[in-house]
């Protein structure tokens, strides 16, 4: 074991003496290996001196020294001893061995993302050249964009560009890893336009499906893009690039939002015009339901000049669309756009559609008439009203009227009722007020909903017969009041 000690201090001093060796992480940890390496040298000496002093006395007295305890222990301890200083030599050696092994070089596209931050445009350029197209594309995928996000924070067109040429197309339009955004976004939110615009070009040659991508706000490219500055470039370049179809792509928050109906609500006319430009004359359902939700939000945020074009162009493809329906076709759209309470498609239909149409019964629909189908929608009931009253050779059935009013005699909204029946009863006839049908003629059928609105609202049409044989009937104290007072008042 001495020899190592000597190996110890050779090293050492080589540590100190040679310029290749002769740094602070070789010297500190062979100095440290060596020093205790020594130092369990001389005590492991020590042991050995006394395990030799009791076989001596032990042969002496011609004892057995090998079954002595004390023998035996220090025996063990020199040996420990000598382990532990071969063990310290070999650590600070080991130590000292990886505190000087190079680093191992830095991946190819983390140089690169390296030069783009140091704006050495050349290096970077070279680097991209040298480097596998495929570990690239993985790099963007697995580093949240890697190099390319780099260059598009950047704004260098130049790299970019580079890295583009490489690439497949569907990288720039996904989302990777822990990015919020696809590099697309990223240039679309960096404002990078002359970057957006390649990307653009670049997915628009491969397949434009790569602009329906979402990121992790589930937006595509264009609803980023129509949230920037009125009609700019990058929504001017996707609304050229994107399927005419896909244009009109719910998304956001809820899920409920489109292109159109974002610029509608932060008020960017120049872009609705973009988008309403590309609306076809056949306009499919997807279509139809982003151009009402549009024509809302721009109304409800006080964008008026925008609410019109909108409600232009739903009314040109809603004149369009019924020159291509017949009129079954049409009760079915406008019975549809009345369930579904697209207030604005239902209204623009009225407009264009036969008033005859609005109370003709069709006894295998429920309800059997467009009047009962929105019994309990004032604004289109006023709407279908208002087109009945301008058509003076439309025959009315007074019984849908009279089922759609009596159907809101329930409702304890007392103006609203007020107001319901001052619109529906001077579109019926005396008669169509008076008939009894299933026993009950339109007051009896107000008293027995104990609905003090209604009765007031249709004595005044109903006959003296009709009253006096509501009054025969169990009613409510208020109603037998009012009824009596308004036979009285006739008799005198």
């Amino acid at each position: 074991m001495q020899k190592y000690q000597y190996h110890a201090l050779f090293i050492a001093l080589l540590s100190i003496a040679s310029p290749a060796y002769a740094n602070v992480r070789t010297i500190a940890p062979v100095a440290a290996g060596g020093a205790l390496s020594v130092g369990f040298f001389l005590i492991s000496k020590k042991a050995d001196a006394e395990a030799e002093i009791i076989k001596k006395s032990a042969q002496s007295q011609g004892l057995d020294y090998t079954k002595m305890p004390l023998y035996t222990f220090a025996r063990r301890r020199s040996i420990l001893l000598k382990v532990l200083a071969a063990a310290s030599l070999a650590g600070g050696l080991g130590i000292a061995y990886h505190a000087n092994k190079p680093a191992p070089a830095p991946h190819p596209s983390l140089a690169i993302s390296y030069a783009i931050e140091a704006h050495d445009t050349d290096r970077a350029i070279a680097l991209i050249k040298a480097e596998d197209p495929e570990l690239l594309s993985f790099d963007i995928r697995t580093h949240a964009g890697g190099a390319l996000a780099a260059a598009i924070r950047e704004q260098n067109i130049a790299i970019t560009k580079e890295i583009i040429d490489r690439i497949e197309a569907d990288v720039l339009a996904s989302v990777h890893d822990s990015a919020q955004t696809s590099m697309l976004g990223l240039a679309i939110k960096n404002e990078s336009d002359e970057i957006a615009e390649l990307i653009i070009h670049t997915i628009a040659n491969c397949d434009a499906r790569h602009f329906n991508k979402r990121d992790n706000a589930n937006q595509t490219a264009l609803m980023l893009a129509v949230q920037k500055e009125d009609g700019n470039r990058v929504a001017r370049a996707l609304i050229q690039a994107i399927r005419p179809e896909d244009l009109w792509l719910q998304g956001g928050r809820g899920g409920q939002w489109t292109a159109l109906k974002l610029a509608a609500y932060y008020g960017k006319k120049e872009t609705v015009k973009l988008l309403l430009s590309k609306v076809s004359s056949e306009p499919s359902p997807a279509t139809q339901k982003a151009l009402n939700d549009a024509l809302e939000s721009a109304r409800q945020n006080g964008h008026t000049e925008i609410a019109n074009l909108i409600a232009d162009a739903l009314e040109r493809i809603t004149t369009e669309s019924l020159l291509r329906m017949d009129d079954s076709a049409r009760i079915s759209a406008l019975t549809k756009a009345i369930e579904e309470e697209n207030n604005s498609y239902a209204l623009l239909l009225i407009k264009e559609m036969d008033p005859q149409l609005f109370i003709q019964k069709i006894e295998s629909r429920r309800p059997p008439s467009i009047l009962r189908s929105a019994q309990f929608s004032y604004p289109i009931l006023q709407a279908l009203v208002n087109r009945l009253k301008s058509r003076k050779d439309v025959l009315i059935d007074d019984q849908e009227v009279r089922l759609a009013l009596a159907s809101n005699f329930f409702n304890d909204d007392a103006a609203y009722v007020t107001k319901l029946a001052e619109l529906l009863l001077p579109i019926m006839t005396d008669e169509g007020i008076n008939r009894k049908v299933h026993g009950f003629s339109l007051i009896e059928m107000a008293a027995a909903t104990r609905n003090q609105a209604a009765v007031e609202a249709v004595i005044p049409r109903t006959t003296n017969e009709n009253l006096a044989a509501t009054l025969a009937k169990d009613l409510e104290p208020n109603i037998r009041t009012i009824i009596t007072d308004a036979l009285r008042a006739r008799a005198e």
